[in-house]
């Protein structure tokens, strides 16, 4: 239980601060309230101890040393680094780096697991779902573009059409989430496509704006249904 509202917690204040290239503050701040949360979940000991370090330094170094343009995908493979050393501290208890849940923690029922479960994929489908989609929008230059008003100038990416797909996107993935886990209602996917086509109908004449939208919109429903159904398994 430790380990897993400590993660959420991670999640939560990845998600809470500024979505930019890390600054000496920014850093600041996300160590601070990453250790917070390791002492309010996690008992001390040279685990815990070891386990922050690695974890502040898998968030802190790429972010200061690595290119802007690296930013989602160091990001990305940061939490995911994080998750796969709190499991490892997580299950070699009792030796010297194994780390355990506080006691009130410790003594929560089962219930309670799964419910911070639920609240768990909502985050990730929130903030860390747009990392993957964005690396994979970088991979194969699907990003919306804005052409120049300097015909010699190349085009640059539309940050306003990225911040509002951004935001759609969030959205669309807690309805189709809340639905699919409470109601395992799936044809609400469907409707939640229309409606999103509906509303950019004319412009997807645009070919690459099209694309833009159809592959972020299959990626970002993708990730929903299997977040969904990790959470449902756990019921």
């Amino acid at each position: 239980m430790g380990a897993l509202l400590f993660f959420t917690l991670l999640v939560m204040i990845r998600w809470g601060l500024p979505d930019k290239p890390a600054s000496v503050r920014r850093l600041a701040v996300l160590a601070v309230l990453t250790l917070l949360a390791a002492l309010a979940t996690l008992q001390l000991s040279a685990g815990w101890v070891l386990l922050t370090l690695c974890i502040l330094a898998l968030h802190a170094l790429p972010e200061r040393l690595l290119a802007a343009r690296h930013l989602n995908l160091s990001r990305l493979l940061a939490l995911l680094m994080s998750a796969l050393l709190l499991i490892l501290f997580y299950y070699i208890p009792g030796t010297a780096i194994g780390i355990a849940s506080t006691e009130p923690l410790a003594a929560l029922p089962d219930l309670a697991t799964k419910y911070l479960a639920m609240v768990l994929g909502g985050l990730l489908l929130a903030n860390e779902a747009n990392y993957l989609i964005r690396v994979v929008f970088q991979r194969f230059h699907l990003e919306p573009m804005q052409a120049s008003s300097d015909q010699n100038e190349p085009a640059t990416i539309d940050q306003q059409e990225y911040n509002a797909g951004r935001i759609i996107g969030i959205l669309e993935r807690w309805i189709i989430y809340l639905v699919v886990v409470t109601a395992q209602y799936y044809t609400i996917i469907a409707l939640i496509i229309a409606a999103k086509g509906f509303a950019r109908f004319r412009q997807m004449d645009e070919r690459p704006f099209a694309e833009y939208v159809l592959i972020g919109t299959l990626l970002s429903t993708l990730l929903t249904i299997v977040i969904a159904e990790v959470v449902l398994r756990l019921h």
